[in-house]
C-alpha cells in the first residue's frame, strides 16, 4: 500500500496513518484521508479520499 501512495505521488503521509485494518470478519481495510494544498493566495484545494474493501472484494489469482 505504501507503494501504492509513491505511485500516486503522496509523499507526506504513511499507510499507517490512514488505514485500519481489521481482521475479525475476514480481512477488512478502511482508508480514509484528506490534501490540502495551496492554490492561489488564500484559495485552496481539498481533496478527500474514500476506500473501503474487504477480503470477499480481492479476486485470488
Amino acid at each position: 500500500m505504501s507503494q501504492r501512495l509513491d505511485m500516486n505521488n503522496i509523499r507526506d503521509l504513511k499507510f499507517d496513518e490512514i488505514a485500519k485494518v481489521t481482521n475479525t470478519d475476514g480481512l477488512q481495510v478502511h482508508k480514509n484521508y484528506e490534501i490540502r494544498k495551496n492554490f492561489i493566495m488564500n484559495i485552496d484545494l481539498v481533496m478527500k479520499f474514500e476506500k473501503e474493501f474487504d477480503q470477499s472484494t480481492v479476486k485470488a489469482k
